[in-house]
């Protein structure tokens, strides 16, 4: 009995850990720091509140209209799948709106589909 008790992580486990939250961690200050650039290249663009708040809702309107849905699929699917599949696809964007800027295509309504 005192063996099913005595459940310690091992060192390959936390350090699996580590790596995860880690990686995490990078993700989720790309993911910040991307979207303070495109609320300040919008301000900085048209001068507008009315961009602005476009922009900023457009922004948080995913995580209201998915919020009842995601916590269904973290508990059917695989959660590694699942949070692999979204930071690829955050990557994925993130790479598009990049380039749209880097080719000097980008623009205010592009961005706030995107």
């Amino acid at each position: 009995m005192e063996e099913i008790m005595d459940l310690q992580p091992s060192q390959a486990t936390f350090k699996h850990y580590l790596l995860f939250l880690s990686g995490q961690l990078i993700s989720m200050l790309g993911s910040s720091v991307a979207q303070f650039v495109i609320v300040w290249w919008v301000t900085l663009e048209t001068k507008s509140a009315v961009y602005l708040s476009i922009a900023s809702f457009a922004a948080f309107t995913p995580f209201i209209a998915l919020t009842p849905f995601t916590g269904v699929f973290a508990d059917r699917w695989n959660r590694k799948i699942l949070i692999g599949v979204t930071d690829f696809l955050q990557a994925l964007i993130a790479l598009t709106i990049i380039t749209l800027f880097w080719l000097n295509v980008i623009s205010i309504w592009t961005l706030i589909v995107l």
